[in-house]
């Protein structure tokens, strides 16, 4: 049976790429909002919805602009990152490939830091919730070898607090 190491492991796999975009996507937010800052057509809200759009647009081309320079300035190609566990290579050579990588990493970037941060907060949740049902599952078994039937509340006090991520100041 293959072990499960941080390198094969799908959700770190995951979280490792959703952390690094997280990152960049923060770059790219700061740097399109400083730019934003000093063109008044696009700082500035307007009243007719038509108009509010076309600014809206542009706002939106001018961070997906920014996303893609910032993804190739750091050499972050998409597929390289789901390959390298997260991290950026060094750039070796700019092939065609590398540079679609790093436009659609791009892409991704002009979502916004937001959209990574509830992706990886959904992420951690589900990684959290399959860990607390194995062991779950781990105490039940335990329970059951020892041949003896228990209670509801013998199988509460056996899961320790860790285990059920209680909060603090709630009494159990």
């Amino acid at each position: 049976m293959e072990s499960i190491t941080p390198s094969n492991n799908p959700d770190n796999l995951i979280i490792s790429v959703t952390v690094t975009l997280f990152m960049l996507s923060l770059i790219t937010e700061k740097i399109s909002n400083f730019i934003k800052l000093y063109i008044p057509s696009m700082f500035i809200k307007i009243d007719d919805p038509v108009a509010e759009k076309i600014r809206e647009r542009k706002i939106q081309l001018l961070t997906a602009i920014i996303g893609i320079i910032v993804a190739l300035l750091c050499n972050a190609d998409f597929f390289i990152l789901i390959k390298g566990n997260g991290t950026i290579e060094p750039l070796t050579a700019l092939t065609f490939s590398s540079i679609i990588g790093c436009i659609v990493t791009g892409l991704f970037l002009s979502q916004g830091s937001k959209f990574f941060h509830d992706l990886l907060d959904t992420i951690l949740y589900y990684k959290n919730s399959k860990k607390a049902i194995y062991n779950k599952q781990e105490i039940e078994n335990e329970l059951l070898k020892s041949g003896k039937d228990f209670t509801a509340d013998e199988f509460l006090n056996a899961v320790t607090a860790d285990q059920r991520q209680d909060e603090e100041g709630l009494n159990n």
